[in-house]
């Protein structure tokens, strides 16, 4: 759930496009450790951390999907990989999480709530903003002009578009993941209003170490 006025209803981007927008600045010269899939992941349930949603998706997680080719280039990443770890959400067991891209110190932060095996996501923050504020502050800047402040709404709208279909999470088939997709509704009649095309190329997350 996207806190700051961001609607649910922008053009479906993947993961990886919006991951080379998503931060316009921020890189440091030193590289950042490149995270390394977790070789045996827990089942959910299948230990005593495991048992609650909170333990179980405590940790670092990346998404599915192709790598951004500049990250790929600069982090000597794999381009052909199916994980895309030039990006992550990072869940704590308190209720609070932060989404944040390798290199970059920027963080969209927010809170999460769980029942059973599915959680609903709210972001919240934009490094020290909130996001209606970040966003009324770049459209303030846009109305004076320049390609910069153009580019910073582009990235920040793109973002924002793309995280609001990354709302829920739901421990995947096999119980070592996560996985996006809306929630089922209260009729039981298997139906989403018309969304299900939208969430076809949703990742997984898969836990790092």
């Amino acid at each position: 759930m996207i806190h700051g006025g961001m609607g649910t209803t922008r053009t479906f981007l993947t993961v990886a496009a919006v991951a080379a927008a998503l931060f316009v600045v921020g890189c440091g010269k030193k590289k950042d450790p490149v995270p390394e899939p977790m070789p045996s992941p827990p089942e959910f349930g299948s230990t005593e951390q495991t048992k609650t949603m909170a333990g179980f998706m405590e940790g670092k997680w990346c998404p599915t999907g192709g790598v951004d080719p500049e990250m790929a280039e600069k982090y000597d990443l794999d381009p052909n990989s199916d994980l895309d770890v030039s990006q992550h959400w990072i869940f704590k067991a308190d209720g609070t999480f932060a989404y944040g891209k390798l290199g970059s110190k920027n963080q969209i932060t927010g809170k999460w709530n769980a029942e059973g095996d599915r959680a609903i996501l709210m972001y919240e923050m934009w490094d020290d903003e909130t996001i209606q504020q970040r966003k009324d502050r770049l459209a303030k800047d846009e109305e004076g002009g320049g390609q910069p402040a153009i580019m910073a709404m582009m990235a920040f709208e793109n973002t924002m578009g793309m995280l609001s279909k990354l709302e829920y999470v739901s421990v995947t088939e096999d119980k070592k993941g996560l996985t996006f997709g809306l929630p089922e509704p209260a009729d039981g009649r298997g139906t989403t209003g018309g969304m299900d095309f939208l969430m076809a190329d949703t990742p997984d997350l898969v836990r790092m170490k």
